[in-house]
């Protein structure tokens, strides 16, 4: 009985904190203390406006025309190569 208390009172106290939310200050007593927003162009490097991301059909297209029958073991091994760099990198 005691335990179906608690968890009510439990559970009420925390509807009460939820829906009375976080104190907002009113604008006009704001104690010079501004929010800067910034957009995602003000975040972006020169190397992120740089690279363009290509879709998957120009990957595969370009897959195509480059890895052949005959190359298909040279292009694997320089794939996993180019793959074992980018892990040694990070």
């Amino acid at each position: 009985m005691s335990r179906a208390i608690l968890v009510i009172f439990t559970a009420a106290v925390i509807c009460i904190f939820c829906l009375g939310g976080c104190k907002k200050s009113p604008s006009g007593t704001d104690s010079g203390q501004q929010e800067v927003v910034n957009t995602a162009t003000e975040y972006q490097t020169d190397s992120d406006v740089e690279e363009e991301v290509k879709p998957a059909t120009e990957y595969m297209e370009e897959a195509e025309r480059e890895i052949t029958l005959q190359n298909m073991e040279a292009e694997l091994r320089k794939i996993e190569k180019e793959l074992k760099q980018e892990i040694s990198e990070e």
